[in-house]
């Protein structure tokens, strides 16, 4: 009896741990194929740009040449939100693999000893 109910905490607890990892790794998969929106525009990039020539942090660039580190700034932080999200569902698929064999031991075990009785 005893035995029964701690294969059935093991199997609860374990059966938690699977559901938290999957909707971890759906939620990460989520912000992968969909990451967060950037949120500066090209006016305040301008604008930051303008502020640290006349304070002398930058030197002067044309207008071109802003539009394209803004537009490589986008990327890069697109491509990092989308690596991160990929690295967050490599481990949220730990909380999925880990607990399966133990959940699925537990499971054959109950069955035998339901067979057994």
């Amino acid at each position: 009896m005893v035995r029964n109910i701690y294969l059935y905490a093991v199997m609860l607890v374990t059966l938690v741990m699977m559901i938290g990892g999957s909707v971890a790794v759906i939620m990460n998969a989520s912000d992968y194929f969909v990451p967060g929106p950037y949120y500066e525009t090209l006016e305040s990039f301008v604008q930051n740009h303008s502020y640290s020539v006349k304070e002398g942090f930058a030197e002067e660039a044309s207008e071109e040449e802003l539009r394209n580190r803004f537009e490589a700034e986008r990327a890069s932080y697109l491509d990092n939100q989308r690596a991160y999200a990929a690295n967050g569902m490599i481990k949220s698929f730990a909380w999925v693999l880990i607990p399966l064999p133990v959940f699925l031991i537990a499971a054959r075990r109950l069955r035998k000893e339901g067979q057994n009785s």
